[in-house]
């Protein structure tokens, strides 16, 4: 299962209480997603309170046995086995937050709409990289659900996969994810997801390299695509929100927390070239979402 940061979306500045709609209408119910280890956890963070979003943990709530076989193997998770640890999730976090227990069964907008409600922000984002596959759900299913995707480069992906695994090798798919073919079959099927649904105007597309040069900017930018006001960094509120956030137990999330920056652009582990398909949907994927010139097309050599 994909986790995130313990950000508990509380924003207590009392001017802003109580402010629980925009003037659009309606909670913004935001879903942020894209291939796993493409800096989805920092863009949480920043979006969430940037835009005065109540967030939390990773919900897996539409994970199902194909998204989960695409990151861990052919064993996978079937809806009914992900499930019950979704709404235990959510249900535990909402209680812990604001005091409303909302029972056995319930739909994941019912629980994050009271998590924004009794923050008295102006809505929530959900991030589960995986959720990316199941979109289309979530769209016919969730009123007014718009979705941020991140897009990170191929080589950047499979060497964080690769170093995670390497390091943490009692986690769930470790051993699927140790090896290069099925990290970059993983971020493949990722891509062309989000290139099926990069048109859809309820889409926004962020390049994931951009983003942890210079966050601000597409902080923007997706709070115009929300019909948001933006929170600059030294906004009072905004303050308030990064010094109430939590950061994740998981190891591997670590360089989330603090200030956005980029930790190293060539991750020392051991990789082969790129298949040429990765390259060739990775050159695609440039030109057709008009991303900046591409980054490492072809991954250092092992070092």
């Amino acid at each position: 299962m994909e986790d995130d940061d313990g950000s508990d979306g509380r924003h207590e500045d009392p001017a802003r209480a109580g402010r629980a709609v925009t003037e659009g209408g309606g909670l913004r119910r935001v879903f942020l997603f894209g291939c796993p280890r493409s800096r989805t956890t920092v863009a949480q963070r920043v979006v969430s309170q940037a835009c005065d979003l109540a967030t939390m943990a990773s919900t897996n709530w539409f994970l199902e046995h194909a998204s989960t076989q695409v990151l861990n193997g052919p064993a996978g998770s079937s809806r009914a086995q992900m499930r019950p640890f979704a709404l235990k999730r959510v249900r535990e976090h909402v209680a812990m937050v604001t005091g409303v227990d909302l029972g056995e069964d319930f739909r994941l907008e019912e629980g994050l709409d009271v998590l924004a409600e009794r923050a008295g922000a102006v809505g929530w984002l959900e991030k589960t990289p995986l959720h990316l596959l199941s979109a289309r759900e979530i769209a016919a299913e969730i009123e007014g659900a718009r979705f941020v995707h991140l897009v990170r480069d191929p080589g950047g992906v499979v060497a964080s996969l690769l170093r995670r695994a390497a390091a943490d090798p009692g986690m769930v798919g470790a051993g699927w994810q140790a090896v290069q073919a099925h990290d970059e079959h993983t971020w493949r099927v990722c891509m062309r997801a989000t290139l099926h649904l990069h048109e859809d105007p309820a889409h926004l597309v962020v390049d994931a390299e951009d983003f942890v040069d210079d966050p601000e900017p597409w902080a923007r930018r997706v709070a115009e695509f929300l019909d948001l006001l933006y929170r600059p960094p030294g906004d009072p509120a905004r303050v308030a929100a990064e010094q109430a956030s939590v950061p994740s137990h998981r190891p591997w999330k670590a360089d989330a927390a603090g200030p956005v920056r980029r930790i190293a652009h060539v991750e020392p582990v051991p990789m082969a070239p790129l298949e040429p398909a990765t390259l060739q949907l990775w050159a695609h994927a440039h030109e057709v979402l008009g991303l900046a010139v591409p980054r490492r097309l072809s991954p250092p050599t092992a070092r």
